[in-house]
Protein backbone atom coordinates (compact mmCIF):
# COMPACT_ATOMS: atom_id res chain seq x y z
CA UNK A 1 0.00 0.00 0.00
CA UNK A 2 2.95 2.44 1.06
CA UNK A 3 4.68 1.71 -2.74
CA UNK A 4 0.55 2.48 -4.22
CA UNK A 5 0.81 5.85 -2.49
CA UNK A 6 4.47 6.79 -3.34
CA UNK A 7 4.16 6.18 -6.65
CA UNK A 8 0.61 8.28 -7.19
CA UNK A 9 2.12 11.28 -4.88
CA UNK A 10 5.51 11.82 -7.45
CA UNK A 11 3.24 11.22 -10.79
CA UNK A 12 1.71 14.35 -10.21
CA UNK A 13 2.74 17.52 -11.03
CA UNK A 14 3.55 19.69 -7.59
CA UNK A 15 4.70 23.01 -7.60
CA UNK A 16 7.35 24.14 -5.65
CA UNK A 17 5.73 26.61 -3.89
CA UNK A 18 4.26 23.98 -1.81
CA UNK A 19 7.55 23.04 -0.98
CA UNK A 20 8.07 26.37 1.20
CA UNK A 21 7.46 25.17 4.70
CA UNK A 22 10.68 23.14 4.20
CA UNK A 23 13.01 26.14 4.00
CA UNK A 24 10.77 29.13 5.41
CA UNK A 25 10.97 30.30 8.84
CA UNK A 26 7.58 29.99 9.91
CA UNK A 27 7.01 26.89 11.32
CA UNK A 28 4.50 24.61 9.97
CA UNK A 29 3.69 21.67 11.05
CA UNK A 30 3.78 18.49 8.99
CA UNK A 31 0.42 16.44 8.61
CA UNK A 32 -2.19 15.50 6.43
CA UNK A 33 -3.21 19.72 6.25
CA UNK A 34 0.02 20.79 4.51
CA UNK A 35 0.41 21.87 1.01
CA UNK A 36 1.76 18.95 -0.24
CA UNK A 37 0.10 16.64 1.37
CA UNK A 38 -3.12 18.37 1.06
CA UNK A 39 -5.78 16.68 -1.06
CA UNK A 40 -7.28 18.08 -4.13
CA UNK A 41 -10.21 17.38 -5.66
CA UNK A 42 -9.27 14.68 -8.09
CA UNK A 43 -7.09 12.82 -5.14
CA UNK A 44 -5.30 10.02 -5.90
CA UNK A 45 -6.52 7.42 -3.36
CA UNK A 46 -9.39 6.20 -1.79
CA UNK A 47 -9.89 7.63 1.50
CA UNK A 48 -10.89 4.62 3.53
CA UNK A 49 -6.84 3.15 1.91
CA UNK A 50 -8.82 0.37 0.50
CA UNK A 51 -6.46 -0.52 -2.22
CA UNK A 52 -9.44 -2.69 -4.26
CA UNK A 53 -11.10 0.54 -4.55
CA UNK A 54 -7.87 2.54 -5.63
CA UNK A 55 -7.05 -0.02 -8.48
CA UNK A 56 -10.82 0.18 -9.69
CA UNK A 57 -10.87 4.04 -9.49
CA UNK A 58 -6.80 4.73 -11.11
CA UNK A 59 -6.34 1.95 -13.38
CA UNK A 60 -5.02 4.85 -15.79
CA UNK A 61 -2.31 5.45 -13.44
CA UNK A 62 -1.04 1.83 -13.38
CA UNK A 63 -1.98 1.59 -9.63
CA UNK A 64 -3.02 -2.17 -9.84
CA UNK A 65 -0.21 -4.28 -9.60
CA UNK A 66 -1.56 -7.27 -12.07
CA UNK A 67 -0.75 -4.64 -15.29
CA UNK A 68 2.23 -3.20 -14.07
CA UNK A 69 3.12 -6.67 -13.66
CA UNK A 70 2.00 -7.82 -17.53
CA UNK A 71 4.13 -4.61 -18.73
CA UNK A 72 7.12 -5.96 -16.39
CA UNK A 73 7.01 -9.58 -18.08
CA UNK A 74 6.38 -8.16 -21.87
CA UNK A 75 9.94 -8.83 -23.42
CA UNK A 76 11.92 -5.95 -25.86
CA UNK A 77 10.53 -8.82 -28.90
CA UNK A 78 7.04 -8.85 -28.17
CA UNK A 79 6.46 -5.39 -27.52
CA UNK A 80 7.92 -4.82 -31.27
CA UNK A 81 5.94 -7.41 -33.19
CA UNK A 82 2.66 -6.30 -31.07
CA UNK A 83 3.27 -3.12 -32.60
CA UNK A 84 4.03 -4.49 -36.20
CA UNK A 85 7.69 -2.99 -35.90
CA UNK A 86 10.14 -4.68 -38.60
CA UNK A 87 13.33 -6.71 -36.86
CA UNK A 88 16.50 -4.95 -36.69
CA UNK A 89 18.37 -4.91 -38.63
CA UNK A 90 16.01 -6.19 -41.29
CA UNK A 91 16.59 -5.96 -45.30
CA UNK A 92 13.62 -4.35 -46.01
CA UNK A 93 14.93 -0.94 -44.96
CA UNK A 94 18.18 -1.41 -47.43
CA UNK A 95 17.64 0.03 -50.73
CA UNK A 96 20.05 -2.92 -52.83
CA UNK A 97 23.28 -1.18 -54.23
CA UNK A 98 25.63 -3.19 -56.57
CA UNK A 99 28.60 -3.70 -54.08
CA UNK A 100 26.24 -5.32 -51.79
CA UNK A 101 24.37 -7.37 -54.91
CA UNK A 102 27.66 -8.61 -55.73
CA UNK A 103 29.33 -9.20 -52.43
CA UNK A 104 25.60 -11.96 -51.90
CA UNK A 105 26.10 -12.79 -56.00
CA UNK A 106 29.72 -14.21 -54.57
CA UNK A 107 28.46 -16.30 -51.85
CA UNK A 108 25.92 -17.62 -54.15
CA UNK A 109 27.53 -18.58 -57.24
CA UNK A 110 30.21 -20.65 -54.58
CA UNK A 111 27.57 -21.93 -53.20
CA UNK A 112 26.07 -23.28 -56.51
CA UNK A 113 29.63 -24.26 -57.88
CA UNK A 114 29.92 -26.38 -54.73
CA UNK A 115 26.52 -28.33 -55.52
CA UNK A 116 27.70 -28.97 -59.54
CA UNK A 117 30.91 -30.99 -57.63
CA UNK A 118 28.26 -33.22 -55.57
CA UNK A 119 25.29 -33.49 -57.96
CA UNK A 120 27.85 -34.16 -60.81
CA UNK A 121 30.21 -36.22 -58.74
CA UNK A 122 27.30 -38.72 -57.39
CA UNK A 123 25.10 -39.04 -60.33
CA UNK A 124 27.85 -40.44 -62.50
CA UNK A 125 27.39 -43.27 -59.78
CA UNK A 126 23.56 -44.10 -60.55
CA UNK A 127 24.09 -43.12 -64.52
CA UNK A 128 24.55 -45.95 -66.66
CA UNK A 129 27.09 -44.50 -69.21
CA UNK A 130 28.23 -41.67 -66.83
CA UNK A 131 28.42 -37.93 -68.25
CA UNK A 132 29.29 -38.89 -72.17
CA UNK A 133 25.89 -40.26 -71.66
CA UNK A 134 23.76 -37.82 -70.24
CA UNK A 135 25.33 -34.60 -72.43
CA UNK A 136 24.28 -37.59 -75.11
CA UNK A 137 21.18 -38.30 -74.55
CA UNK A 138 20.36 -34.24 -74.23
CA UNK A 139 21.56 -34.11 -77.73
CA UNK A 140 18.79 -36.62 -78.66
CA UNK A 141 16.18 -34.12 -77.33
CA UNK A 142 16.50 -31.88 -80.30
CA UNK A 143 16.12 -28.51 -78.64
CA UNK A 144 15.97 -25.28 -80.13
CA UNK A 145 19.85 -23.44 -80.56
CA UNK A 146 18.55 -20.76 -78.37
CA UNK A 147 17.11 -23.00 -75.64
CA UNK A 148 20.45 -24.92 -75.74
CA UNK A 149 23.27 -21.68 -75.77
CA UNK A 150 20.51 -19.98 -72.59
CA UNK A 151 20.72 -23.09 -70.44
CA UNK A 152 24.34 -23.51 -71.17
CA UNK A 153 25.22 -20.56 -70.66
CA UNK A 154 23.00 -20.31 -67.23
CA UNK A 155 24.96 -23.09 -66.17
CA UNK A 156 28.36 -21.51 -67.03
CA UNK A 157 27.77 -18.16 -65.52
CA UNK A 158 28.59 -18.95 -62.20
CA UNK A 159 31.42 -20.26 -63.02
CA UNK A 160 32.48 -17.24 -64.52
CA UNK A 161 31.14 -14.74 -62.25
CA UNK A 162 32.92 -16.44 -59.54
CA UNK A 163 35.99 -16.46 -61.52
CA UNK A 164 36.31 -12.84 -62.62
CA UNK A 165 34.67 -11.37 -59.24
CA UNK A 166 37.43 -13.51 -57.33
CA UNK A 167 39.92 -11.85 -59.43
CA UNK A 168 39.03 -8.51 -58.20
CA UNK A 169 38.89 -9.36 -55.19
CA UNK A 170 42.48 -10.52 -55.07
CA UNK A 171 43.33 -7.37 -57.17
CA UNK A 172 41.70 -5.42 -53.51
CA UNK A 173 43.98 -7.36 -51.61
CA UNK A 174 47.00 -6.56 -53.31
CA UNK A 175 45.92 -3.10 -54.17
CA UNK A 176 43.54 -2.35 -51.88
CA UNK A 177 44.27 1.51 -51.39
CA UNK A 178 44.24 2.41 -55.10
CA UNK A 179 41.25 0.44 -55.88
CA UNK A 180 38.86 0.52 -52.89
CA UNK A 181 37.11 4.23 -53.94
CA UNK A 182 33.65 3.89 -54.29
CA UNK A 183 33.79 5.25 -58.38
CA UNK A 184 36.67 2.50 -58.92
CA UNK A 185 34.76 -0.26 -57.27
CA UNK A 186 31.35 0.90 -59.19
CA UNK A 187 33.89 0.29 -62.28
CA UNK A 188 35.05 -2.86 -61.64
CA UNK A 189 31.86 -4.47 -60.64
CA UNK A 190 30.64 -3.07 -64.23
CA UNK A 191 33.38 -4.76 -66.09
CA UNK A 192 33.10 -8.13 -63.49
CA UNK A 193 29.48 -8.00 -65.24
CA UNK A 194 30.88 -7.35 -68.68
CA UNK A 195 33.59 -10.35 -68.54
CA UNK A 196 31.44 -13.17 -66.49
CA UNK A 197 28.37 -12.49 -69.01
CA UNK A 198 30.69 -12.17 -72.31
CA UNK A 199 32.67 -15.69 -71.23
CA UNK A 200 29.66 -17.75 -70.41
CA UNK A 201 28.49 -16.67 -73.90
CA UNK A 202 31.49 -17.86 -75.35
CA UNK A 203 31.54 -21.49 -73.37
CA UNK A 204 27.72 -21.89 -74.61
CA UNK A 205 28.20 -21.07 -78.09
CA UNK A 206 31.61 -23.59 -78.11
Amino acid sequence: MSLCYTRLFFRRSISLQNYRFVYSSTPLTWGATSPVFSRSKDSDCCENYDEKNCCETYEENECCESQEEKNCYESYDEKNMKLCRPMSPHLTIYKPQMTSVMSIATRATGIILASYTWILGIGTLFIPGGIPCLIHTICCWDLAPAVLVGSKALFCYPLTYHYFNGIRILIWNFFGGKTLELKDVYTTGWIVLALSITSALILAAM
